[in-house]
């Protein structure tokens, strides 16, 4: 199956890209594809709200939902694990 992906833009509104919502939903496949195609697994995703501004990782994202095969694939790809709050 060849398939092309953009892995570069298309943030979602809250500036995630695909790699931090497969990350998130536990998608160990989706994440392969996307690593595939040469996705920034070091991305920082950017989570705004009222008080506060958080940045986090993919890893940080699969770890934190407990989703041990996406945790394991980043792993291997040699993702960061990071999360930040600026006020």
């Amino acid at each position: 199956m060849d398939v092309q992906v953009d892995t570069a833009g298309h943030r979602t509104s809250n500036r995630k890209r695909a790699v931090h919502v497969a990350a998130e939903d536990g998608h160990a496949a989706v994440l392969r594809v996307l690593i595939g195609a040469k996705a920034d697994v070091n991305a920082l995703a950017m989570i705004q709200s009222d008080e506060s501004t958080s940045f986090t990782s993919a890893l940080f994202a699969a770890r934190r939902g407990k989703h041990a095969e996406a945790v394991a694939v980043l792993e291997a790809a040699g993702a960061a694990d990071v999360s930040r709050v600026e006020m």
